[in-house]
């Protein structure tokens, strides 16, 4: 009971300094929606160039003065909430989708990125000055990957006093509160109906691909990703669970062997909310929301000089947060601002360029390090290659939604000229995400994975709140109700998402420090209860594999860096530079034990502590022996368990 009132005070502490920020966001923006949307964000980048020159530290001592400012803000603006509270409503009910997502499964785990995203955010909890030592690699400094997501979550943690796990799960539902609000925020400005837009802020938040309707007929027990990773992957010729229905279709669709058919995923934001990865496509949502929440001020004639400013900021800070939806970014900040050169009403040049500028160079001090960083990365932007396109029939399950709802306004009159330009942008940039692709480390098979899973649901997000509020709009019964089934076709995959959330078992619900897995070890809780009472350090933990492998979580967890993280992830974010490779061999050399001057090489590497766990009992007979043996005089042994041969401790720097 003490843990469920302490977690409802500090996510209504943490709400209601939302609130006033927006309030006070309002002053300068002149809209409700788009300052409760923008403010957040707008303070984190403010600090986040102020902390490239000084680190400001943990900040615990200032949420109490926050909060009473807070409180006294929205006492004297209660009115200004009360007439908005439509907007406060959405923001609840996203931010209590997103928790219940995250009270079910809070587990920091080995699950595709979540390690990784914790250690970024790890990275910036100390509060240091900017770059900040690189939580998976110490002693060098964490600039090699766009992180703003990570920093605006540490920055959440060190406010109000969070440790690791705590802040990824919280700042997770706040990210995906802001990205609902400004979705909800557009669509009800575009739409100007209220069920509307109830209908578009549904396939926006709720939303599958199109596939996952059909993926019910195709096979018996389809999961919450097997629409999401349909081509290539659920549907092969030897998916096992593929009904005959479903192998009729992969047999019309000519797909291949499982080991030639290319990997083309698309994983829209409902997906990755309901997923729990705190990683960067998140950011891409937001922004695109954010930009279609400026858009449809600017459109619906209220005092838009603010929204423009932010519709610009969107640009640079899409490159420090999510640099994967980067290009399409900026073509639809591009393709707004030639609209209104084109229909005679300009922009405000002044504003945007306030805005642009403005974010770019509270920006600048991350990038003029990250630029370099990324160019170490060799990602180009080539032509696909002729056996690499979409296979037309899955590619029509996928992207149907998006392709109707492009189609369906034009077939009515009046054609409003945003909406013509809208669709050319919708459509031009699925046409480029299908003559283009951009070329990473990926190949072969996967040579267009990333950039199908970063860019079309990216596509059909925006495709679906635009094309979507036109078609919902428009003077045709048929252009009506033929849009709003596309909605709900789309909207549908919400059902399975309450399904999955109401079955799947969840024994570790509501422990939201992340830990809940090491902690129903009663031999690594004791070691991992012991870590989070001492002084930060660097530990050494063993990896079993080069990435996606649960080491080193416990150590991230407890507030501490890890001497190494996943090696794979590193080469990559470094360039492929030879030291990662060496510390990785290293690591393996001395839990084997045959490491020259073990205790040496710790010393030089500044480890704190050495963790040898229940794992460490697959190593062959003698090994703890040998490695304590060396270690003797400059690191001490603490043992928190023995059963035979096996010990679960550490060993600490004298």
């Amino acid at each position: 009971m003490l843990a469920l009132l302490a977690t409802a005070f500090l996510l209504g502490t943490v709400l209601l300094n939302l609130v006033a920020l927006g309030l006070l966001g309002r002053r300068l923006v002149g809209h409700y929606a788009l300052a409760r949307a923008a403010a957040p964000v707008a303070a984190a980048l403010a600090l986040f160039f102020v902390e490239h020159f000084v680190g400001l530290g943990r900040l615990g001592w200032l949420w109490p003065l926050t909060t009473a400012a807070s409180l006294w803000v929205v006492a004297r603006r209660r009115d200004v909430v009360r007439a908005h509270w439509r907007v406060e409503a959405v923001f609840a009910a996203a931010f209590a989708w997103a928790f219940a997502w995250r009270w079910a499964s809070p587990s920091i785990v080995a699950s595709s990125e979540k390690i990784g995203d914790l250690a970024m955010i790890a990275s910036y909890l100390p509060g240091t000055r900017l770059p900040p030592v690189d939580a998976w690699f110490p002693p060098f400094p964490f600039d090699v990957y766009y992180s703003f997501q990570a920093y605006a979550a540490a920055l959440l943690g060190r406010v109000f006093g969070m440790g690791p796990g705590l802040t990824y799960n919280v700042a997770f539902c706040v990210a995906v509160a802001l990205t609902v609000t400004s979705a909800a925020g557009a669509a009800r400005l575009m739409a100007r109906s209220t069920r509307a837009a109830v209908l578009l802020t549904a396939a926006f938040t709720l939303g599958g691909t199109g596939a996952s309707l059909p993926a019910h007929a195709m096979f018996a027990r389809p999961e919450l990703y097997t629409s999401m990773r349909l081509i290539g992957d659920a549907a092969t010729p030897a998916a096992p669970t593929a009904t005959a229905f479903g192998r009729a279709v992969i047999a019309r669709a000519g797909v291949g062997p499982d080991s030639t058919a290319l990997r083309l995923p698309s994983e829209t934001f409902a997906y990755l909310a309901t997923l729990g990865d705190y990683h960067p496509p998140l950011s891409g949502f937001y922004l695109l929301a954010l930009a279609l929440l400026c858009v449809a001020v600017c459109e619906s004639g209220a005092p838009a000089r603010g929204a423009q400013g932010i519709l610009a900021a969107t640009v640079p800070l899409c490159a420090i947060a999510n640099g994967w939806t980067f290009p399409p970014q900026a073509i639809l900040v591009a393709a707004w601002v030639a609209y209104r050169h084109a229909a005679r009403r300009p922009p405000d040049w002044r504003a945007l360029l306030a805005g642009g500028v403005g974010a770019l160079a509270l920006c600048y001090p991350f990038l003029s390090t990250f630029a370099y960083r990324a160019a170490d990365y060799g990602v180009t932007l080539r032509l696909v290659p002729a056996g690499a396109h979409t296979p037309p029939l899955l590619g029509a399950l996928v992207l149907g939604p998006l392709l109707l709802a492009l189609a369906l306004p034009l077939a009515s009159a009046p054609r409003r000229p945003w909406l013509l330009w809208s669709t050319a942008l919708w459509a031009g940039l699925l046409v480029l995400s299908e003559v283009a692709f951009v070329d990473d480390v990926y190949s072969g098979v996967f040579e267009r994975f990333n950039t199908t899973l970063k860019w079309w649901p990216w596509i059909q997000a925006g495709a679906l709140l635009t094309g979507g509020a036109f078609g919902l709009g428009a003077p045709s019964r048929f252009v009506r109700w033929a849009t709003a089934a596309v909605l709900a076709w789309v909207t549908a995959y919400g059902f399975d998402l309450g399904r999955a959330l109401a079955t799947t078992p969840a024994p570790y619900r509501g422990r939201l420090d992340g830990a809940g897995v090491i902690a129903a070890d009663p031999i690594e809780r004791v070691v991992y209860e012991h870590l989070r009472a001492q002084p930060r350090g660097i530990v050494l933990q063993r990896l079993q594999a080069g990435a996606f492998t649960p080491a080193p979580s416990l150590a991230l967890l407890a507030g501490h860096a890890a001497f190494l993280g996943w090696p794979e992830h590193e080469k990559l974010w470094r360039g492929q530079r030879a030291d990662v490779a060496l510390r990785d061999d290293e690591v393996r050399r001395f839990y084997a034990g045959t490491l020259a001057d073990p205790a040496d090489w710790l010393a030089q590497n500044r480890v704190d502590h050495v963790l040898w766990l229940r794992t460490e009992g697959e190593l062959p007979a003698g090994t703890f022996d040998a490695i304590d043996a060396r270690l003797r005089g400059r690191y001490y042994w603490r043992e928190f368990y023995r059963g035979g041969e096996m010990r679960v401790g550490m060993w600490s720097r004298r």
